[in-house]
């Protein structure tokens, strides 16, 4: 047992240890900014094959729609060791459907217009990392997002009623392809450099048709980023 005239010593030791603990976890960097592109393949859709949804008169394709290159930025808080909450925002210029117009002139002859907007996403995940070694690790994150912004069409169409006097109608047709898709992912750290591969998936969105409106989509995705800070 320790003689009562060291238990001074000791005590004044633990306090060092502690103390000394706590502080390198206080200053542990807990936030950082994440910047990275991300890559859409073609999407596993339970629809008809081949398909075009038509709104007239306004067209267009999931698949087209959904892939395509986009880049990110990403904010993390490690609100616990080795676990994190992050969001991130992405942008793509991509295209979004076909709107259907009408030679001058001549109102028999058609033709689709392709529209392009700025489309973004927001993501929301909690994500969890598995120390390998000194800066490496394998990790898995789960959320949500807000995906598809930016892609709100209106439409319209007028219908002549015979017969009737001032009979023309204007049938106005407004929504946007916004959808709300569970995110989940499994991803590889080294250094500071990420590279996650991971899918999207949602039975709720405007994709689907009038026989199977809330078929199943999956759209996998693999990104590559790169933390420029913690702090």
């Amino acid at each position: 047992m320790l003689k009562a005239k060291y238990l001074p010593l000791f005590f004044l030791l633990l306090h060092s240890v502690f103390g000394l603990s706590q502080e390198q976890e206080t200053k542990r960097k807990k936030f950082s900014l994440t910047i990275g592109t991300e890559y859409r393949i073609t999407p596993i859709i339970e629809l008809e094959p081949g398909l075009v949804t038509r709104i007239a008169p306004v067209t267009f394709n999931t698949a087209d729609m959904l892939i395509g290159p986009s880049i990110n930025y990403e904010l993390g808080w490690e609100f616990v060791k080795n676990w994190s909450f992050n969001f991130s925002h992405s942008l793509r210029y991509n295209f979004v459907y076909n709107e259907r117009a009408n030679v001058p002139n001549n109102l028999e002859i058609t033709y689709d217009k392709p529209i392009y907007r700025l489309i973004m996403d927001y993501n929301f995940y909690i994500e969890k990392h598995f120390m390998l070694s000194q800066g490496k690790s394998l990790y898995v994150r789960f959320g949500t997002s807000i995906a598809n912004t930016g892609t709100r069409y209106a439409t319209s169409r007028i219908l002549d009623i015979p017969d009737v006097e001032f009979g023309t109608i204007a049938l106005a047709n407004n929504g946007n392809f916004t959808w709300y898709p569970t995110n989940a992912a499994l991803g590889y750290e080294s250094n500071g450099i990420s590279f996650t591969g991971g899918i999207y998936f949602s039975t709720q969105h405007e994709f689907g048709t009038t026989t199977r409106p809330n078929a199943s989509i999956i759209l996998p995705y693999f990104n590559l980023s790169y933390r420029l800070k913690k702090f």
